[in-house]
């Protein structure tokens, strides 16, 4: 089961957006406003032909942070961290671990997302977003202000579900994920690099089949 777009474009201010004919996997949505607000979320219909509806929340810039800390050298300060930090069974939502380079099956072809691949990591530590056992979405983010004669962002990601471990690669069940880059020096769509990816999106090659994890990924946007 691999994804299908759907594009809905609104004009009169509603925000309000009708879907017909949606067969029963998961649905992700991403929208962005005429502000350069952005939002993402996600979806499962019940059963074909019934009615499921789901709120997008548009998130706009925030106050950039002046602690220099986008490699988690002090922890999670500077980041925006959800409400609630604590998950299902305790588990903790957001955590800085350790990092691991050597991850995923190792290197495959065909990839569907071509960005380029990362090669290594510039610090040891990483933020890990943890969402099982967690109902409904989970997301961190982070603003700061570039220094001068920075003309590239980029951001290293990878992406572990253990849908895969269950044995629901290829059914309805498809954990998705997010990563967004943006620049408020532009309100055009070039003014974000995005990655908008479900587990069946993927081959079950690119997964080590043993913890469901992916291998490091890289996104970057070039700055206006």
């Amino acid at each position: 089961i691999g994804s299908v777009q759907a594009v809905a474009d609104m004009t009169d201010g509603s925000g309000y957006v009708v879907l017909t004919n949606i067969p029963s996997r998961t649905l992700i949505v991403s929208a962005k406003g005429g502000g350069n607000e952005v939002g993402f979320a996600g979806v499962v219909p019940s059963s074909p032909g019934s009615s499921s509806s789901i709120d997008v929340f548009m998130t706009t810039f925030k106050a950039p942070s002046d602690i220099a800390n986008n490699n988690f050298s002090q922890g999670t300060d500077g980041w925006l961290l959800p409400n609630d930090l604590i998950g299902a069974g305790g588990l903790e939502k957001v955590s800085i671990e350790a990092h691991e380079e050597d991850v995923g099956p190792g290197k495959s072809g065909g990839r569907r997302h071509r960005h380029r691949r990362a090669q290594s990591s510039l610090n040891d530590y990483d933020l890990m977003v943890n969402t099982a056992g967690v109902e409904g979405q989970t997301s961190v983010s982070r603003t700061f202000n570039v220094g001068d004669g920075v003309t590239e962002v980029k951001v290293r990601y990878r992406f572990q579900t253990n849908e895969v471990t269950g044995g629901y690669y290829g059914s309805k069940w498809n954990d998705f994920f997010f990563v967004n880059i943006r620049t408020d020096k532009s309100d055009s769509f070039d003014s974000q690099a995005r990655v908008i990816a479900a587990m069946n999106d993927f081959q079950l090659t690119e997964f080590d089949q043993t913890t469901g994890e992916m291998a490091w990924e890289e996104l970057s946007l070039v700055l206006p």
